[in-house]
């Protein structure tokens, strides 16, 4: 009986080691907030992958955790872009707050060291947003804060994709990355073009009148139908108007009504 007793307690270790070690993966797991040495840490995957830091080669400084309120040392100078790897927040209210920033190696930026001149680079989202320049010869820059000119937008085209967008440490977008590092500033938000991932159905009555992008009419709607769109823009006036056909097409949300088509 010795030898059965002695069984059945090893089994009963193993399944408890092993719940342990579910447990403890549950609390590591990516994209969940663990607590840790009483403060929360998120480690959602948007940081790990699509959020940095531009610090513009400013020596900001940075503390071995969270929590800490004497720095152990600065930012180096000699970079200015860095990867995001978690973020400490503000659990005691809904909105969890972002308090701290870990930038790697116990390296935690405080929000509240963060100045005007830091940039947050973001890569969620751009797959679906192109800059329209209507033609225009819009300033370019090497910098995501917009201070270091270099050179004008091409003429030849109007419709560029945006590759990352910068935001300010308040979440405004300040700049559109073009591609090769050439950012335009974003204080224009009409010129933007949205795709969507799935279309959306809308009856159009014939007679409607279709626009381009700079609300100049291009023609009308010839047949009462649904139509589907899979882009939408604001014009100057911050009325969505929602593309129906090519580049010439675009109609107002205010002139179509939502369609009960099935999808």
């Amino acid at each position: 009986m010795m030898p059965e007793i002695a069984t059945i307690r090893i089994r009963k270790l193993a399944l408890w080691l092993f719940s342990f070690g579910l447990a403890l993966t549950g609390l590591l797991s990516f994209g969940q907030i663990a607590q840790a040495d009483s403060f929360n840490i998120s480690r959602d995957e948007s940081y790990g992958k699509y959020t940095q830091v531009d610090s513009a080669q400013q020596a900001l400084p940075l503390y071995k955790s969270p929590t800490s309120s004497q720095s152990n040392g600065t930012l180096s100078t000699a970079y200015r872009r860095w990867q995001i790897t978690g973020a400490y927040v503000d659990s005691s209210s809904n909105d969890y707050k972002v308090l701290a920033y870990d930038l790697g190696n116990n390296q935690w930026l405080k929000f509240s060291d963060i100045p005007d001149s830091t940039r947050f680079i973001n890569l969620a989202g751009v797959a679906f947003s192109d800059f329209f320049s209507n033609n225009a010869p819009y300033q370019l820059y090497s910098d995501a804060q917009t201070t270091q000119p270099a050179g004008l937008l091409n003429t030849t085209y109007d419709t560029w994709h945006i590759t990352t967008t910068a935001t300010d440490k308040n979440g405004n977008t300040t700049a559109y990355n073009l591609g090769a590092n050439a950012w335009v500033r974003a204080s224009d938000q009409t010129q933007l073009i949205n795709y969507l991932s799935d279309p959306v159905y809308y009856d159009i009555n014939a007679g409607v009148t279709t626009y381009d992008l700079n609300s100049n009419p291009t023609g009308t709607i010839q047949v009462t139908t649904v139509y589907g769109s899979m882009a939408y823009h604001y014009d100057k006036n911050n009325q969505m108007m929602l593309q129906v056909g090519n580049h010439y097409q675009w109609v107002y949300r205010g002139d179509m009504r939502q369609s009960s088509y099935g999808y």
